[in-house]
């Protein structure tokens, strides 16, 4: 976790000086007072960041206690969770009617394992 956040500063560092030298068009860029731009831009980032963990909307209050979910649905969409295709589906293509044949359902995203069940909690 060090060098993640190692690599944070370092990147930082490197944007608001690379930013600071095209703004400016100087190489001179390295000053008292653009560290302590770079302090107040550090210091509001990681405000910005810190507010994104807090639970404005109070989402994590509402979930139900582990122990009453039976099972969890997980996609990227509703549709395949509520798409039934009709046996035997018509497309028209031009004038002409082609018919699908369906094999199988959409796999729907229906976890009922407890270990996924916690993951996904």
């Amino acid at each position: 976790m060090a060098w993640t956040y190692f690599g944070y500063l370092l990147g930082s560092l490197l944007a608001y000086f690379l930013t600071e030298i095209l703004l400016n068009k100087s190489l001179q860029v390295f000053q008292w007072r653009r560290i302590q731009g770079y302090g107040i831009y550090a210091f509001a980032m990681i405000v910005l960041i810190g507010l994104f963990h807090y639970d404005f909307t109070g989402y994590e209050k509402r979930l139900p206690v582990l122990s009453d979910v039976k099972s969890i649905y997980m996609d990227n969409s509703f549709y395949a969770f509520s798409y039934v295709p009709a046996a035997n589906a018509q497309s028209y293509i031009g004038s002409e009617i082609v018919v699908i044949e369906y094999d199988s359902l959409p796999v729907k995203a229906i976890f009922t394992e407890k270990d996924n069940i916690t993951g996904i909690y």
